[in-house]
C-alpha cells in the first residue's frame, strides 16, 4: 500500500535540500514557508487556511543524512549564515541589520543533537541557569520551574545527579527540559 509520501518525487518530500535552496522562510503564527516553491503553500492553505485561530504548529523536517536540515534549523537562530533569501520568525527578519543576536536566541528554544549539557553542573542547575541569567528569573522561580519540567518529562527524581550519571534518553529529557524553561514561542530539534 502505498501512502501519500511515497508516492511524492525525492524532491517534493524533501524540498528544501540545501540553505542556499531556501528563497523564503517565515515564522508566523499561521505560516511556515520552507520551500520556493508555491505548491507547498497552496497545499498547506488548503488544508489549514490562514485562520488566525491556530495557535501552535509543529512543522516536522525529515530525510535522509545530508540535505541540510540541521543547517537548515541552525540559520533560524542564526548559528549558521544564509547566502540569500530571508528568515522571520514572529514576524521579525532574523538576518535583518541591527537585530539583537543574544535576544533573539532568548526567544528561540533549541535542543541540540548531542544535547550540550553543562557537565559539572547538576540537572537543576542545567535548567536554572538561563532563566536565571538571561530572563533575571529568581531563584525561587528558576527552581519551581525547572522541577515542574523535569516532572513532566518524568525525571525529577534526577535533579541533583550531574549529566554524566544520566542515560541517552535522560539526557535528551533534560536538554528538552532546559529548552523549554525559558519559555521560548519556538522551539528547534536538531
Amino acid at each position: 500500500m502505498q501512502t501519500a509520501t511515497s508516492r511524492l518525487s525525492k524532491d517534493e518530500r524533501y524540498p528544501v535540500s540545501s540553505v542556499d535552496d531556501v528563497s523564503a522562510g517565515a515564522f508566523d503564527p499561521d505560516c511556515l514557508v520552507l520551500s520556493k516553491d508555491p505548491r507547498y503553500l497552496d497545499r498547506w492553505l488548503q488544508t489549514f487556511g490562514s485562520s488566525p485561530s491556530i495557535r501552535a504548529l509543529l512543522v516536522v523536517v525529515c530525510g535522509p543524512s545530508g540535505p541540510g536540515k540541521s543547517t537548515l534549523i541552525r540559520t533560524i537562530n542564526r548559528l549558521k549564515p544564509i547566502n540569500k533569501g530571508r528568515i522571520t520568525v514572529n514576524g521579525s527578519d532574523v538576518y535583518a541589520n541591527g537585530v539583537n543576536i543574544n535576544r533573539l536566541r532568548s526567544e528561540i528554544g533549541f535542543v541540540f543533537q548531542h544535547f550540550n549539557l553543562f557537565p559539572h553542573m547538576s540537572v537543576l542547575r542545567n535548567l536554572m541557569l538561563a532563566p536565571m541569567d538571561v530572563r533575571r528569573v529568581s531563584t525561587a522561580e528558576a527552581r519551581d520551574r525547572a522541577m515542574t519540567l523535569l516532572q513532566k518529562v518524568g525525571i525529577d527524581h534526577k535533579a541533583d545527579a550531574f549529566p554524566g550519571n544520566l542515560s541517552g534518553g535522560q539526557h535528551q529529557r533534560v536538554a528538552i527540559a532546559r529548552a523549554l524553561a525559558m519559555q521560548p514561542p519556538v522551539m528547534l530539534f536538531e
